[in-house]
Order: structure tokens, then C-alpha cells, then sequence
């Protein structure tokens, strides 16, 4: 079993009723001796524990590989870290504690595969692995997503970030309210309330701390890999329908957002505010 944490072997032998007492070599060394001398006796009982069992574990350990070391984002003050910022005009990233230029060129990744609903998440690792290859050999360097994901998404691009730092996949992480909100409005008591537990919980998962417990509709499970230092941004809300829009506006004549980091003017309708908060 292979994935982007480790790879897994099972391996079963019983090993109870075999006499394996003798001298030192018969373990330290020649492994290659021994493995020819049972295979010339067919019914040598230690046939399979120098034919077999020996090599494979000569190979796994051959096979063991150092994974790179992930540089982590550092902040340049306390407080909020950010991996990415407007600057004038244009947009920057935060690439060996350095800031630098950077144009998003962007594939959208939908939440399930051709034949199934998009409620109906892919848990396959390896097809999340392909996509990323598929996506960076096109000289994509953004990907987004309209919902939270399911785990294996995530530490499919914390791994395949780690073995291209220098052609890295950036993502822009869309955070999904709920649809039909009580009396299409947005700014229903009950609706904002979950919707802001949704928000704690993805950004949560994001930074590889959350355990969601599985729900319907919605993807779940352990997430342990923190991709937080490849958010370029979180996007909020999914396609408006036209009568939310209108009924929100309608029920809340007058509602402003003043928040530390994101305001809205007079002129601003109470549909664009709620956006803001």
C-alpha cells in the first residue's frame, strides 16, 4: 500500500514451530548462501524464510528514502501568518521568506469525477497525485476548489509540493455555505451560524488539525497535513441564486460590516456586505 505518508507492507509467515537456533551467521550473513542451499531443498521448512521472507526485507530497506524537509512559512511580525498578499497593483507570494511577484495560472479541480454527484468525494490519493502531475506538466501553478475536500487531497498536494519546490501548485480554498438558507437570506441567524463553524473547521483541516466525523454531502475524516503554506486564498459563498439575493437585500435594508480587516460602505447592498463579513 502506497501513499503520500508512507508505504505499507503486510507480511504474514508462521515462524512459531521453526527451529531457527544455530550459529551467528546464520543471521548476520550470507543471506545469498543460505537462500541457495533452501531452495535446493524444496522441503527445507527454512526455504521460505531465506527464499522469501530475507529479500524482501533487504528490499524494503534498500527502498527507505529521506523525505524532503517542508520550509515552513515564517511571519514577519507576530500574529497572522500569510503566505501570500496584494501589493499595489499586483500579487505576491511568499517563496524562502522572500516576497516575489506572482500571476496565478489556474485549473479548476471539481469535487468528484465524471459519472457521480458532487456530493460523492474521490478518497483516492493516487488520482489526486495524477491530477497534480497532469496540472504542473501544463505549467498550471494554481489550483481551486469549491469545497473542502476529502484528506487524501491535501496530503496528495502537501507531498507533491514537497517534490517540486521549485514548480509548486498554489490553492485557492473556496469555503461552501449551505444552500436554501431559511427564507433565502443570508443573513438568517441560524444559517451565519453554521456557516462560521464550517469556516473554523475547514481552515482547521487546512492546517492538518481537524477530525471531522463523517457527515452526508460534505467530505470528513483525520486531516494531518497543514497546507496552510500553500493558500494564496480562501474564497467565500458558491453561485447566488438570484431570489437569495433579492430576499436578503429586502430583510436587511441597512446592514453594514465593519470588521478589522474588511469593510463595507453605505452604498454597498446587504448581499455584498454579508460576502465581507
Amino acid at each position: 500500500s502506497i501513499n503520500s505518508q508512507y508505504t505499507a507492507y503486510y507480511f504474514a509467515g508462521d515462524f512459531a514451530q521453526m527451529d531457527f537456533s544455530g550459529t551467528f551467521w546464520n543471521y548476520a550473513g550470507f543471506a545469498r548462501i543460505k537462500q541457495l542451499f533452501s531452495v535446493a531443498n524444496p522441503n527445507a521448512e527454512t526455504k521460505f524464510y531465506w527464499g522469501c521472507y530475507v529479500p524482501l526485507m533487504q528490499k524494503i530497506i534498500s527502498d527507505l528514502k529521506t523525505r524532503p524537509e517542508v520550509t515552513a512559512v515564517q511571519p514577519e511580525t507576530t500574529g497572522t501568518q500569510m503566505a501570500a498578499r496584494t501589493a499595489d497593483k499586483g500579487f505576491q507570494v511568499l517563496v524562502d521568506g522572500n516576497w516575489e511577484d506572482f500571476y496565478a495560472r489556474g485549473v479548476n479541480i471539481g469535487s468528484s469525477v465524471p459519472g457521480k454527484w458532487f456530493t460523492e468525494f474521490s478518497y483516492d490519493e493516487a488520482l489526486y497525485l495524477k491530477w497534480f502531475e497532469q496540472i504542473g506538466a501544463m505549467n498550471a501553478n494554481t489550483i481551486r476548489v469549491y469545497t473542502l475536500l476529502p484528506p487524501q487531497f491535501y496530503s496528495a498536494l502537501v507531498y507533491y509540493n514537497e517534490k517540486n519546490p521549485d514548480a509548486k501548485l498554489w490553492l485557492y480554498q473556496e469555503i461552501w455555505p449551505e444552500e436554501h438558507p431559511a427564507e433565502n437570506n443570508y443573513l438568517g441567524a441560524d444559517y451565519n451560524t453554521a456557516y462560521q463553524a464550517e469556516i473554523k473547521m475547514d481552515i482547521d483541516a487546512i492546517h492538518g488539525r481537524a477530525n471531522i466525523a463523517k457527515r452526508t454531502g460534505r467530505a470528513y475524516g483525520y486531516y494531518t497535513a497543514d497546507v496552510s503554506p500553500y493558500i494564496v486564498g480562501y474564497l467565500v459563498g458558491r453561485e447566488m441564486e438570484p431570489e437569495e439575493v433579492i430576499n436578503t437585500n429586502a430583510k436587511n435594508p441597512g446592514f453594514v460590516f465593519n470588521g478589522s480587516y474588511l469593510y463595507t460602505e453605505a452604498n454597498a447592498s446587504p448581499t455584498e456586505a454579508w460576502l465581507a463579513m
